[in-house]
């Protein structure tokens, strides 16, 4: 399966600022048809009705900013490139979920390394559907319009979704209704219960507590407590408290 991505938006009040990041984004193939946008309220406009795959946003804008172009558009989900003269608002940037931050003055280089990584995230995030369904259903899912296969799991921030491979998770821990997916020490918030994940996962996932899932190829090993509980040591040295209760599953599945 591929994705038809919608075009991409320039947003900036200087006709000479978008005028560059045209120029730059000319080496970029098959790229979807560029739309140009000079004021925040345009913006808007333009993201609700030509609900654009990628947004090139500059903060600086007459009438609305960048970061209020984004609070007017939440329902509208987009891969945002901020590009700024602005050095200051990186963190609050990251905080919303752009995919990326460019300083001007830029090189061509630079703007196409972020154009990549925000079609590529605009692409992923039109098939959460297909990834949803696929790990509900404990299958596996091609992100890449190919024959090769690989587990995904869709995790949803503020106004995108990204796909983290399965292999790359070491174990899930319950946040109330919600679990926290931790991957090669990122932590991804998925809004499904612990034990939905355990049915769709299994059996390369063990649950070895009442709140902690645990990717099987990541166990090391088990050192047993005198209580009778134990703690799984990861490959990557991590530990995890494992409950008595889990112990004999963990077992049956690794051998330990």
């Amino acid at each position: 399966m591929t994705a038809r991505l919608g075009p991409v938006l320039v947003a900036d009040d200087e006709r000479y600022a978008r005028l560059a990041v045209r120029h730059a984004l000319s080496a970029v193939a098959q790229l979807p048809p560029i739309e140009e946008c000079s004021s925040g309220e345009e913006v808007v406009r333009a993201i609700r009705t030509l609900r654009p795959s990628v947004v090139f946003l500059d903060i600086s804008m007459p009438d609305l900013d960048g970061f209020g172009v984004l609070n007017r558009t939440l329902q509208h989900p987009v891969a945002v490139v901020m590009v700024t003269a602005s050095t200051n608002d990186a963190v609050r940037a990251y905080d919303v979920d752009v995919v990326d931050y460019v300083v001007k003055p830029f090189s061509d280089a630079r703007l196409v390394a972020a154009a990549h990584r925000a079609l590529r995230a605009a692409a992923l995030a039109q098939l959460q559907p297909l990834a949803d369904q696929a790990v509900a259903e404990g299958r596996h899912v091609s992100l890449h319009g190919t024959s090769e296969q690989a587990g995904w799991l869709a995790v949803t921030g503020h106004r995108r979704t990204r796909f983290v491979p399965v292999p790359s998770v070491s174990h899930i821990r319950a946040e109330g209704n919600y679990a926290v997916v931790v991957a090669e020490g990122s932590e991804h918030l998925v809004r499904r219960s612990l034990t939905e994940l355990q049915t769709a996962l299994a059996p390369r996932f063990c649950r070895i507590h009442r709140s902690t899932l645990v990717a099987c190829d990541w166990v090391a090993h088990v050192r047993r407590l005198p209580s009778g509980d134990g703690v799984v040591v990861l490959r990557n040295g991590g530990e995890l408290r494992m409950s008595r209760r889990y112990r004999d599953a963990l077992s049956q599945l690794r051998g330990v």
